[in-house]
């Protein structure tokens, strides 16, 4: 593991994220707290959209969002699913982590580059 692999991990915040279907979003929580940050998506059968993210303000500045976003992509891709990255943060956080794009849709490339 390189130095900046062992940084990204201790900078990693302690989130717990899942997948709420019958919601269409993925929720992310942390020790202490009750506030939910989630990301909404809409599923469908040629890719999802990613539409937006909410980050309450009790865990602004602590990578909570960029761990949702994070572990939303692991989902998706461990699912061999693709995306449309329609949410400002999540093509942010793409174009922060281009080797995470491979999750994107060919026809939506362009939003993240």
């Amino acid at each position: 593991m390189s130095g900046s692999e062992k940084d990204d991990e201790r900078a990693r915040p302690e989130v717990s994220v899942r997948y709420v279907p019958d919601a269409q979003r993925f929720e992310a929580t942390v020790p202490g707290s009750d506030d939910v940050a989630f990301l909404k998506v809409k599923p469908s059968p040629e890719f999802w959209t990613f539409e937006h993210t909410e980050v309450p303000e009790s865990m602004e500045g602590r990578g909570v969002g960029s761990e949702l976003v994070r572990q939303a992509l692991a989902h998706v891709r461990e699912r061999g699913v693709t995306i449309k990255p329609v949410c400002p943060f999540t093509a942010a956080y793409l174009e922060r982590h281009p080797e995470e794009a491979d999750v994107v849709h060919p026809d939506y490339r362009w939003m993240v580059q």
